[in-house]
């Protein structure tokens, strides 16, 4: 899927590994330093992204070939049609845009959370975030190697008729996919689910951004089957993978909370 050789990734790994250690060793925990705080609760984001390169090497690891045919079946069952060739009529280059806009903006997603969070001190909310993202890309990274899928971009490319160009955030969008997307890691969609996870964040502690962040986040999910990067069976799976980290996440943070209590209270 191009992009650089897999020792440049894994060079750059380590070395931000040590960059972090390092920083989080030099700075001692301050509760009255943003700054500090902010890196010593949001650096995993920094290793999503490694991680999410190391599995491409694993992805036909254990199946040698991918289940899109069982995906594609199931939906021609329960639809009777693809979902992506049937919404083909309604193809337009400024709904391209639209829908683009909404894919690329996963990327835009967790940072611009995280800085929110951060500018308003909800460090609460930026742990369970973390934590929720954390246990959603780790699950779906598992998935990626025991269920590899392409996707109906590469499955179902001779049913498709009509292409989806644009003059900015298509190529974009398209670009990115291309440089940075894994064959066989479409199932779950691991974008649905941090566009849920950060749509139920925001929605719930800043109540002024609920419905920019649930738009932003269905017009993501919509994005994802619109342009033939998933089946709608993976968004299903993205959305139920962003569902369990948000429970895990809850429960986990809600639990630790209580344990830190008890000692504190034991302490004295």
């Amino acid at each position: 899927m191009g992009g650089k050789p897999g020792w440049f990734y894994m060079f750059l790994f380590y070395i931000s590994a040590a960059c972090i250690v390092f920083l989080m060793a030099a700075f001692p925990f301050d509760e009255s330093s943003s700054f500090v705080r902010a890196i010593r609760v949001a650096y995993p984001m920094i290793l999503f992204v490694f991680f999410y390169r190391a599995v491409g090497p694993q992805l036909f690891i254990v199946f040698d070939k991918p289940f899109d045919w069982m995906v594609h079946n199931f939906e021609l069952i329960i639809f009777g049609i693809d979902p992506a060739f049937a919404i083909q009529r309604y193809i337009d280059i400024w709904i391209n845009e639209i829908m683009n806009f909404g894919y690329f903006s996963f990327y835009l997603l967790l940072p611009v959370t995280i800085l929110i969070f951060v500018f308003l001190k909800k460090w609460k909310s930026l742990e369970i975030t973390i934590l929720s993202s954390a246990i959603a890309f780790y699950l779906s990274y598992i998935l990626f190697i025991f269920y590899p899928v392409t996707g109906p971009r590469f499955y179902l490319s001779d049913i498709y008729y009509l292409p989806i160009i644009g003059p900015f955030f298509t190529p974009l969008a398209k670009g990115v996919v291309e440089f940075g997307g894994h064959y066989g890691a479409a199932m779950p969609s691991s974008h649905c689910a941090i566009a849920l996870i950060v749509a139920w964040r925001v929605g719930r502690d800043i109540r002024k951004l609920m419905i920019p962040a649930v738009l932003v986040s269905l017009v993501l999910c919509l994005s994802t089957v619109y342009n033939r990067f998933h089946y709608l069976t993976d968004v299903i799976a993205g959305l139920i993978i962003g569902v369990l980290g948000i429970w895990i996440s809850s429960h986990w943070y809600d639990g630790f909370l209580k344990r830190k209590k008890k000692e504190t209270e034991n302490s004295r």
